[in-house]
């Protein structure tokens, strides 16, 4: 390797640690600047760890969701699901997920609608929760395989939705993918879980299987990573803003 390239490595490695450093600080001060509000709430105020955040990583066991190449988008829902709830569970936010393996959720007597069950028992674990916000992680596919990009769509159910999906998209935009143009979708029917739920609550379509290129990013660890912080960062900024509004 030239002492050119080294250079180059130390000086990325260099600015790596910087930001981490940075951004280790600001969330201490964050958290610490709220941590009376967290303990010792002001009249009427609701503390911090009284928010519910119900995780949703898609499909699971019989249901492998779109594929790819040998790859399922169940198995990229978990991964991407259980590091942003990681991220989550160094704040003082309660963290929930509907699912930490590889399964359905239909309980016994179900079988015979199995998928009909697994998303009436995902809208039912997230009801019993109050103050609470859920957010469900999904691969897309598309018979065109040109089409690529993480796109949000928000439940019509609850005015505070919208701002927490565009917050996502644009964070995504900004942080993985600058030429993504896509826009966030307000939820028909034939999405069950938003269209039951009365909370603040999207779906995140993280990318599409069906594009190849998109596919092998969305394979690999460090990208994983890097969409669960932009949903972790979006998350904070979103509550930051309207935390004190969720009924």
């Amino acid at each position: 390797m030239s002492r050119c390239a080294v250079y180059t490595v130390k000086v990325v490695l260099f600015c790596a640690l910087v930001t981490a450093v940075i951004l280790s600080f600001s969330l201490y001060g964050f958290f610490s600047s709220r941590k009376s509000e967290t303990t010792i709430p002001a009249s009427g105020e609701m503390p911090l760890s009284s928010i519910q955040l119900v995780l949703d990583a898609g499909h699971g066991g019989e249901d492998g969701g779109a594929s790819a190449n040998g790859v399922q988008e169940k198995d990229i829902n978990l991964i991407i699901t259980q590091a942003f709830a990681s991220y989550l569970k160094m704040t003082p936010y309660s963290v929930h997920l509907t699912r930490t393996d590889d399964r359905l959720l239909y309980e016994a007597g179900e079988e015979n609608r199995k998928k009909y069950y697994d998303l009436v028992n995902r809208v039912r674990f997230a009801q019993q929760f109050d103050h609470a916000v859920f957010i469900s992680i999904h691969q897309n596919k598309f018979e065109i395989p040109k089409y690529k990009g993480l796109q949000v769509y928000y439940s019509p159910n609850h005015e505070l939705s919208e701002p927490l999906a565009k917050r996502i998209q644009d964070n995504a935009r900004q942080s993985l993918a600058p030429d993504n143009n896509r826009q966030i979708k307000k939820a028909d029917h034939r999405i069950r879980v938003l269209n039951s739920l009365q909370m603040p609550a999207v779906l995140v379509e993280c990318g599409f299987l069906s594009n190849p290129e998109e596919a092998a990013l969305l394979s690999e660890s460090e990208y994983q990573k890097k969409i669960a912080f932009v949903l972790f960062l979006s998350t904070l900024q979103f509550l930051e803003e309207n935390g004190e509004n969720l009924s």
